[in-house]
């Protein structure tokens, strides 16, 4: 028995060393080993480590691969947050993410507004520190506020207080505003002092000035309006205003549309009286206007003497006739011009007259909201001119109807036409 556990003994030994360095490899250390240069790291310890770092990319959870990287992983979270400026990391009860602005304000309490609100303030003294914000702030020295902002005033508005002595703006509708207050910088005493001693008794620049009362001057026939070097524009009366003259020795009234001189003779010297109006019917004494007194050369073109008595100045009836023209370069068939002339008055047409390097077909045409042909034939002058003067369609325009051109067709190049129309109209 002793010879069989002397035979025995060592194997075991051996072999339970070698289960007990088997075993321990294949355990993860707990303490750092001490690896001298040279040495060969124990396989199980090597894959312990490996398990414990993880493949790129692992997705056992417990690697440190996957807790660095992996987005599920609280620190892979973090790792892969967006570093900008202005960013906080909070978490949104599954994980972390990045806030900035409004979201982040909300995140941390303090609302999603940019004017941040605080319910107490605390200025760190003890069992005083906190206050609330709706109270005054007690301090033991002179504060300064850099920058302050207060939400409930108007911006570019005079401030004052209010009988709670808070502060509010001064509405630009009933106080002065900052241009009209800029105004009065640099007054160095109360202003009407300076406006009492700067009282003039001159009448310098003024605008447009109200008079309520009778404007009398000193004295009479002593003073002008205006001078011989300094004139004066418009004089405006009302209705039924008078001009008199020395105490209505000749007065000049006005009255609807007249003029009344009364009290004198308006004596015109070696001067003149025109005008464009008629004189009125009996307004003078027979025979007080003779021919001789009439400028020579009226006769027989807008006015006629007569010989009768009493003389007469008689208004001719006549006829005045002009010719318009209108071109067209490179003329095609599709030149359908409106409007190419207006009548201010009535006027009838007479003759139309054209000219072109080519053929051009045309007619003119009378609108009065209904296009109507001047003449039956189309006019068309070919390399050459052309004139119609029997125009058999309608040729007679009212104020404000309007000429049209009907452009029919062109045969061969054309480079240009001229088309031009004659007509009459009477005084």
């Amino acid at each position: 028995m002793k010879k069989l556990l002397q035979f025995f003994l060592p194997s075991i030994i051996v072999s339970f060393l070698c289960f007990s360095l088997v075993f321990a490899s294949n355990v993860f250390p707990v303490s750092l080993n001490d690896w001298a240069d040279d040495e060969v790291i124990e396989s199980g310890w090597a894959d312990a480590l490996e398990d414990k770092i993880g493949v790129d990319s692992s997705a056992v959870a417990t690697s440190l691969d996957y807790l660095i990287k992996n987005t599920s992983s609280k620190l892979g979270k973090i790792a892969s947050l967006a570093v900008t400026d202005g960013n906080f990391i909070v978490a949104d009860g599954t994980n972390w993410v990045a806030e900035s602005g409004a979201t982040a304000r909300t995140s941390l309490g303090l609302g999603s507004s940019d004017a941040v609100t605080f319910g107490t303030l605390d200025t760190g003294q003890g069992a005083n520190e906190l206050y609330d914000m709706d109270q005054d702030v007690l301090t033991t020295t002179t504060p300064t506020f850099v920058d302050a902002i207060f939400s409930s005033l108007t911006a570019s508005e005079l401030v004052a207080t209010t009988s709670a002595k808070a502060l509010q703006s001064l509405s630009v509708g009933t106080y002065p505003s900052l241009t009209e207050i800029s105004y009065v910088k640099g007054v160095t005493s109360a202003i009407q002092t300076q406006f009492t001693g700067k009282a003039s008794t001159t009448l310098n620049n003024l605008g447009t000035t109200a008079i309520n009362a009778s404007l009398l001057l000193a004295g009479d026939a002593t003073y002008d309006i205006g001078s011989s070097t300094v004139g004066i524009n418009d004089i405006h009366f009302g209705l039924g205003g008078i001009i008199n003259f020395d105490g209505s020795d000749v007065t000049l009234t006005h009255s609807a549309n007249t003029l009344t001189l009364d009290g004198g003779t308006l004596a015109l010297g070696a001067n003149q009286l025109t005008g464009t109006a008629s004189i009125q019917a009996g307004a003078y004494a027979a025979a007080s206007v003779d021919g001789d007194d009439i400028a020579s050369g009226i006769a027989g073109r807008s006015l006629t003497l007569t010989a009768a008595s009493p003389d007469t100045l008689d208004a001719d009836v006549e006829l005045y006739r002009d010719t318009k023209c209108y071109r067209i370069e490179t003329p095609v068939a599709t030149d359908d011009d409106k409007s190419i002339w207006f009548a201010k008055g009535a006027f009838t047409l007479t003759s139309i007259w054209a000219e072109s390097d080519q053929t051009v077909t045309f007619m003119l045409q009378v609108d009065d909201g209904t296009v109507a042909d001047v003449d039956s034939v189309d006019l068309a002058p070919a390399a050459g001119t052309a004139e119609d003067t029997a125009l058999n369609g309608d040729a007679t325009m009212a104020a404000g109807d309007r000429l049209d051109l009907d452009l029919v067709s062109v045969s061969g190049t054309p480079t240009w036409v001229s088309i031009c129309w004659t007509g009459t109209w009477d005084d």
